[in-house]
């Protein structure tokens, strides 16, 4: 440092301390751009990421209460509703799958979209599997209502008929024989009448209570309603009679079928069901693992961000710290490295000016202040010889003037005895 000048030693440190302000002012935009990619990934990944992943766990949700409830009550409305967010879902779906194309670093998310894609698929499929069986049990609610009505205007028919007759038969004194096969045939339409209103009631029953084994009851109870048309069948010769019998026996054939297919339409909508729930779930359990992921990722990035920012105020004091330090250090360094050479020549001054041209600079410096030492000192060395010429001259004159001296007043001399010979002679 002592062979620098003063001028690059100031620019040194100068520099020292632009460049630590540099390096500060690098390492603060450094974890300032660290922190604008996490946000920025925040805000076009992981947010939108949980938005959509809360847009599909909604509408399956509120797929899932309308096709249940119109599973119940099979009601038309919520049908339309639970497709309306069907379609709610397949756009949020959509929007996930484009998500994931846009961004490939969201792994999660399109996994588990074509998880929840192939299982929505399968929803939609078995929701419209419910629909037709729905649809189908409307029809043979129908078909078991126009069987009923055609059993029960038969019966009732044939029963009035017999009961006309038993009436007339007594009124008009029949024979005790002939009554009682009037009355087994009363009888035997009665319990036909009693079966086919036990077979309603289970068939109630077990649509009321959704409960099967109430219409797996009811069609037990055809055997005795054929044995009742049977044994009736036998005594019966109006053919009238005859031709109702034969409709009893063919309606309730009907119904017969129309409520197997009804079990049949009613046990394959409690699997439908099942499968539903279980599609359902499963695009579910992908949405909310897929937001979990998201939340997860968010909350990472959040935290890395906030440790980016504690870093950087870390980094920004302590950086301030260390730049305190240098530029008192620096400036210690300087002040020295120009005031003392200073406070040297201004004591070498004073010595000079007291005429003291014994001393020399002490200053082993490459720089301006030891070229102005060595000038001094080069100075003080002229000084002197002048000095010691001057003293030399001086002391020559005075040599120089006592030999005039003597030589004055011998010349001196030498006139006053050439005055006394004058004198002597004049005399």
């Amino acid at each position: 440092m002592k062979n620098l000048k003063l001028g690059v030693k100031i620019s040194i440190g100068f520099g020292l301390l632009i460049a630590i302000a540099c390096a500060l002012g690098g390492m603060a935009v450094f974890n300032m751009r660290a922190v604008e990619g996490q946000s920025t990934r925040l805000v076009q990944e992981y947010i939108p990421e949980v938005a959509i992943a809360n847009s599909v766990e909604r509408a399956t949700m509120q797929t899932m209460l309308e096709m249940r409830s119109y599973g119940y009550s099979e009601n038309q409305k919520e049908f339309d509703a639970g497709m309306r967010n069907l379609a709610d879902l397949k756009r949020a779906l959509a929007e996930a799958k484009a998500h994931a194309d846009k961004y490939p670093q969201l792994v999660q998310l399109r996994d588990h979209a074509a998880k929840a894609q192939a299982k929505a698929t399968e929803y939609e499929k078995y929701i419209a599997e419910t629909h037709a069986r729905i649809e189908a049990l409307t029809a043979v609610r129908k078909t078991l209502d126009v069987a009923a009505a055609e059993i029960i205007k038969n019966s009732d028919a044939y029963l009035e008929s017999q009961q006309k007759r038993l009436r007339e038969e007594i009124a008009s004194g029949v024979a005790t024989a002939g009554l009682q096969e009037r009355a087994e045939k009363v009888s035997g339409a009665t319990d036909a009448i009693s079966n086919l209103t036990a077979i309603r009631v289970g068939n109630y029953r077990g649509q009321l209570f959704r409960e099967p084994r109430y219409i797996e009851e009811a069609v037990k109870a055809f055997g005795p309603l054929d044995q009742a048309i049977d044994a009736i069948r036998t005594k019966t010769r109006d053919e009238a009679n005859i031709r109702q019998l034969a409709a009893i026996r063919d309606a309730s054939q009907k119904y017969r079928q129309a409520l197997m297919d009804y079990l049949d339409n009613f046990k394959a909508l409690q699997d439908l069901a099942a499968k539903r729930l279980e599609a359902s779930n499963a695009v579910q359990d992908a949405a909310e693992e897929t937001a979990k992921a998201a939340m997860d990722a968010t909350t990472k990035i959040a935290a890395d961000a906030v440790a980016s920012l504690g870093t950087a105020s870390s980094v920004m004091l302590g950086g301030l710290a260390v730049a305190l330090l240098l530029g008192v250090i620096i400036a210690i360094f300087l002040t020295k490295a120009i005031t003392g050479p200073v406070i040297k020549g201004v004591a070498f001054a004073k010595a000079m000016a007291e005429g003291d041209f014994t001393r020399l600079l002490d200053i082993d410096q490459k720089d301006e202040m030891g070229v102005l030492a060595a000038s001094l000192n080069e100075m003080v060395g002229k000084l002197r010889e002048v000095v010691a010429e001057v003293q030399s001259a001086s002391e020559n004159v005075a040599s120089g003037s006592e030999e005039l001296s003597a030589s004055a007043q011998s010349m001196s001399q030498g006139a006053t005895e050439q005055a006394a010979s004058v004198e002597e002679i004049s005399s």
